[in-house]
């Protein structure tokens, strides 16, 4: 008899611990199923920003093309019309650098540095600055061959 209450005794406590040893199971089970579903959930959300990334990148590259198109033919009928300064004097051509299109690794940087790529009216702003520093250097080729030919002259 004194068994039976001993076992009794101890069967008590032990079902607790089973019965709370089974609810934290339970719960670490629940837990799983939720961080399953979410890693599910981010794995579509990256998927989806890897597309959108790619879409952005070829449509930079269209862009960026079609701007090329458009200087060129603005260049090349200026020049047809004899509108830029003198009609012998043509500009020089526009040097569009192609580069690769970004991967997810180096997505949002940029050949400066900076961490971004300029918006088109910046790379627009870009275009013309190169186009006005081009100039000023004809210029001063221009006025260089002047003076030289002043110099064997006797000026």
């Amino acid at each position: 008899m004194q068994m039976n209450d001993l076992k009794k005794g101890l069967l008590a406590p032990v079902a607790t611990v089973f019965q709370d040893l089974m609810a934290i199971k339970k719960g670490q089970r629940e837990q799983d199923a939720k961080i399953t579903a979410l890693d599910t959930q981010i794995a579509a959300i990256r998927s989806e920003q890897l597309d959108f990334q790619s879409k952005i990148a070829a449509d930079l590259l269209s862009l960026s093309t079609q701007i090329g198109d458009i200087v060129d033919h603005i260049r090349g009928g200026d020049a047809k019309k004899g509108e830029i300064g003198s009609s012998s004097r043509r500009p020089p051509p526009i040097r569009v650098e192609r580069r690769p299109l970004p991967t997810p690794a180096n997505q949002g940087e940029s050949s400066s540095g900076h961490g971004r790529v300029p918006s088109v009216e910046e790379a627009a702003e870009m275009i013309r600055e190169a186009d006005r520093q081009a100039d000023r250097r004809e210029r001063e080729r221009e006025r260089e061959k002047r003076l030289r030919r002043l110099r064997r002259r006797g000026h």
